[in-house]
């Protein structure tokens, strides 16, 4: 019976990844997005999440993109990532519960049946820095880095 609940969840969850689309690139909302918060000194935090069904590339390549905007947006051609972080979560609850009672002589048995669920949720954190001129070693070329994330065919 465990298995028969298991393979309905399984097929609910798949059929339901199916009908809802990865996080697209926009500000962030409750589906996910991403979003820059100035720090000052020309530093930004950059935070991109994703839902259950936008895999952790696409989370990434959201955050690059965000953060050479911002370097283009605030005058600059160059920033670096002073802070990486990972923001992975995993969203848990249940469903399903079912109660069977079985009696015995003058006695009864209740059995609860109940399937969880984990679903994990892709995060990126940048501190980033940005740079006018005479970039550091390191430093991103923001309008590459827009090229190179808004391509067409990107694969996320």
């Amino acid at each position: 019976m465990r298995s028969f609940f298991a393979s309905v969840a399984g097929l609910f969850f798949a059929g339901c990844s199916a009908l809802i689309p990865p996080t697209g690139y926009h500000d962030m909302d409750a589906t996910g997005g991403v979003t820059a918060l100035p720090l000052g000194a020309d530093r930004y935090k950059i935070e991109a999440r994703g839902n259950g069904v936008t895999p952790a590339r696409t989370v990434d390549k959201y955050a690059y993109l965000k953060a050479a905007e911002v370097t283009r947006d605030a005058g600059a051609k160059y920033f670096i990532i002073l802070a990486d972080a990972n923001r992975d979560t995993v969203t848990t609850g249940s469903f399903g519960a079912s109660a069977t009672t079985h009696f015995v002589g003058n006695t009864a048995y209740t059995d609860v049946d109940e399937q969880t669920y984990h679903i994990p949720k892709a995060g990126r954190d940048f501190v980033i820095q940005v740079f006018r001129d005479n970039p550091p070693p390191g430093a991103l070329l923001a309008g590459q880095v827009i090229i190179d994330n808004t391509k067409k065919n990107s694969g996320h």
